[in-house]
């Protein structure tokens, strides 16, 4: 056997390792939960040492959510939604998954993109990871890079980001596997 082979061979076995791992992760889908469901599962995500960081986010919703609506550059005026509810929205709507338990550094980065936005707005919820179906936030735990990779559920680097040509996404959204199947260059046209 050739080194050509064994190294085929090997990085073959850490794939099978990876994909096995990412399959034990126990995650729940929400799709058809009543509000209140989903909420109790994602209070059940939630680990101990993370609900001062979400009490921290709920107080940013609401200060968020009692700016005065905005107009559009087309004239269209819209409230203002924190990502974290969209996030939640897209829960409820079977886009994405609820892992067994939500990361701290994924809670962190809401907190944080919101209090270091440069725009003085909140991250938005338009990345996923494209083997556990967790949605992300469009920022690091800092605030301020563009996304938390690997995924911090199952490690994967399949980060995809919704098509924003589909906007607005909380009503249909479409996931391009960007990453997985560019490298992480160009839009994929598999819609």
């Amino acid at each position: 056997m050739n080194s050509h082979s064994r190294v085929n061979k090997l990085l073959e076995q850490a794939r099978n390792k990876a994909v096995m791992h990412r399959k034990a992760i126990r995650r729940r889908r929400c799709l058809n939960a009543t509000w209140e469901e989903l909420l109790q599962m994602v209070e059940e995500a939630i680990a101990p040492e993370s609900w001062p960081v979400v009490e921290d986010i709920i107080g940013q919703m609401e200060e968020y959510h009692q700016r005065p609506p905005r107009e559009l550059a087309n004239g269209e005026t819209i409230e203002n939604t924190h990502g974290f509810y969209e996030w939640l929205e897209l829960l409820h709507a079977g886009s994405g998954d609820l892992p067994e338990t939500i990361p701290h550094v994924v809670l962190l980065a809401w907190r944080n993109g919101y209090a270091n936005h440069p725009a003085n707005s909140t991250p938005v919820p338009i990345r996923r990871c494209e083997d556990c179906k967790m949605i992300l936030p469009n920022c690091t735990v800092d605030g301020h890079g563009p996304c938390i990779t690997p995924c911090p559920v199952c490690g994967s680097d399949a980060i995809g980001h919704a098509y924003l040509d589909k906007w607005p996404y909380r009503y249909h959204l479409d996931w391009g596997n960007r990453a997985a199947r560019t490298g992480g260059k160009g839009r994929s046209t598999n819609r």
